[in-house]
């Protein structure tokens, strides 16, 4: 498992998360199974928006699809 690499991407999910939902404090946790998360760098940003986003849909409780 690539620890840095998903280091980056969980930090630019939080970076992401505080410029969308400003003054909104949440401690999430993400567990991953199995040991990987592959995805290319292209894929990044998106995947750190939806990551962003997914944490804020769980706090208000909306149902994730």
């Amino acid at each position: 498992m690539d620890i840095s690499k998903i280091t980056t991407l969980f930090d630019y999910a939080e970076q992401i998360f505080e410029r969308k939902y400003p003054n909104t404090n949440v401690h999430a946790t993400i567990s991953i199974q199995n040991g990987e998360l592959n995805y290319k760098q292209n894929e990044k940003s998106k995947l750190a928006e939806k990551l962003a986003d997914m944490v804020q849909w769980t706090r208000r409780e909306i149902d994730v699809q």
